[in-house]
């Protein structure tokens, strides 16, 4: 059964990467999108 253990720490570690790239990816696009969506915010404000 130890390749089971060496499995499960593996699919752990991928999980942990996963996770670590899904959270970049959502900075990233939150980073991006936030500018416009403050101009656009302060657009409406001034008419």
């Amino acid at each position: 059964m130890e390749w089971f253990k060496l499995l499960c720490r593996f699919w752990r570690l991928v999980c942990l990467c996963a996770k670590a790239i899904g959270m970049v990816r959502a900075f990233a696009w939150l980073y991006a999108w936030l500018p416009r969506l403050l101009d656009r915010f302060d657009t409406d404000d001034q008419f």
